[in-house]
């Protein structure tokens, strides 16, 4: 089987549509998404997009290429961070990612002069779009933010050319969302990473019941086993046999004074052993 010959081409992704490019023809072929389909940067049905785009490529009989993918500024989220340290500027990064809508993304720190711009993506959605592409045997070579070419590059300033950005496709991939991440595993990639977010929640849920648990045991433990619980110290009484006194009398038998507290009205009340009280000699 004979290697397919790819030419350069280029797609730009807007938020409701999709502009191809090719470098071997002038035109340019507009797809629009149905909202049904795609919605708010989100693939609703990645199935129905895969159709779509198929049907698209057939109906303008586009071959196969070498595809740059260039993300409109609707597309991508940004902010601008001012010069500094990189540990300031990775943990400036991350509240900023930590607020966008979606689980993943992709993401750049880009620096522009004196600030940093930090360009992201829906992780999602790009690699559904770049999937897409590949099942038709097109090759992603990158993933481009027009923000940046906008700001970096005078001829762009003012509008939008994608044969100017074709023909310098080896200068503008510096700034490559993609970075180093083998694009032809892309999809693969985010079920990964969904599958092992997952697993990461149920194994720390299972380690904070795991926990909560020992914390009960070694309660129960130090409270019945280690510090059980202090029981009142018996105490023995002698007792001396007497003879029953008359109310209000005291008796004495041995070394023991029996009291017999006076009671009105209450007949054989009982009677009290108070030990002898031994003075020093």
């Amino acid at each position: 089987m004979s290697e397919i010959k790819r030419m350069p081409a280029i797609a730009y992704i807007e938020r409701n549509r999709l502009w191809y490019h090719p470098s071997s023809s002038t035109n340019i072929f507009q797809l629009d998404f149905p909202p049904e389909i795609v919605n708010d940067l989100e693939i609703l049905n990645k199935d129905k997009f895969n159709e779509l785009l198929k049907a698209f490529v057939g109906a303008n009989k586009i071959e196969p290429a070498n595809l740059m993918i260039l993300l409109s500024p609707d597309v991508t989220f940004e902010k601008d961070l001012p010069e500094g340290l990189p540990v300031e500027i990775e943990g400036e990064t991350k509240n900023f990612l930590n607020f966008l809508p979606f689980d993943e993304t992709y993401s750049k720190p880009i620096k522009l002069g004196k600030t940093v711009k930090v360009v992201a993506a829906n992780k999602e959605l790009c690699n559904i779009i770049t999937n897409a592409f590949q099942e038709l045997e097109f090759q992603v070579t990158s993933l481009i933010p027009f923000s940046v070419l906008h700001q970096t590059i005078p001829e762009l300033s003012t509008n939008l050319d994608l044969a100017f950005i074709l023909n310098h496709a080896d200068s503008v991939r510096q700034y490559n969302l993609f970075g180093g991440i083998e694009i032809s595993n892309a999809g693969v990639q985010v079920s990964k990473n969904k599958t092992e977010a997952k697993d990461n929640k149920r194994l720390f849920a299972f380690v904070g019941i795991f926990v909560v648990l020992m914390l009960i045991l070694g309660y129960v433990v130090y409270t019945n086993v280690i510090a059980p619980p202090s029981t009142p110290i018996p105490t023995s009484a002698t007792l001396y046999p007497t003879r029953a006194p008359t109310a209000g009398s005291q008796a004495t038998t041995g070394n023991q004074t029996t009291v017999s507290p006076s009671i009105t009205g209450v007949e054989n009340s009982p009677s009290v052993t108070v030990p002898p009280v031994i003075q020093n000699q």
